[in-house]
């Protein structure tokens, strides 16, 4: 049981961590962080599986480096959500 709470705490901290992307690009998101959010889905998808099953769930972009979560299939074709970081110019 405490497992299980402590597993629950960490997985909220987490995803507080994420920012909102339910909006398409806010006045706060300024144009080079699209671009650089766009090149990383790009290397992405390029590795996945099934390109088709990407869904990003959220992204964050400090300096040339892109965070992004997304569910994908992986190689059973079952649904996996993962974090990739990526450095982009």
């Amino acid at each position: 049981m405490k497992e299980t709470i402590i597993a629950v705490i960490a997985l909220l901290f987490i995803i507080a961590m994420i920012p909102d992307c339910s909006s398409s690009g806010g006045s706060s998101t300024s144009n080079s962080e699209r671009s650089k959010k766009r090149q990383a889905e790009k290397i992405v998808k390029s590795q996945l599986n099934y390109p088709s099953s990407y869904s990003l769930q959220g992204w964050a972009v400090d300096g040339n480096t892109v965070t992004l979560e997304y569910k994908a299939k992986n190689a059973f074709g079952m649904e996996k959500t993962q974090r990739s970081t990526i450095y982009v110019d």
